[in-house]
């Protein structure tokens, strides 16, 4: 099968390689990359807690847990 194409548009942005630097660009990337990395420490912190083994327990005892 033949695939013709008249006509192709396409779109190039260019940035300045210095604008990476930029100090408020930095912060946000950092501010981003810290609040990653803390909702994978909440993670993997509800993970290890739900793999923990409970005591098992009678109706007539009372729980421990919090």
């Amino acid at each position: 099968m033949d695939v013709y194409i008249n006509e192709l548009s396409s779109t190039v942005r260019t940035m300045d390689s210095e604008a990476l630097l930029n100090p408020q660009i930095l912060e946000r990337l950092s501010q981003h990359i810290v609040a990653k990395l803390k909702e994978n420490q909440r993670h993997e912190g509800a993970i290890k807690e739900e793999r923990q083994m409970r005591p098992s327990m009678t109706s007539r005892q009372m729980s421990t847990w919090e």
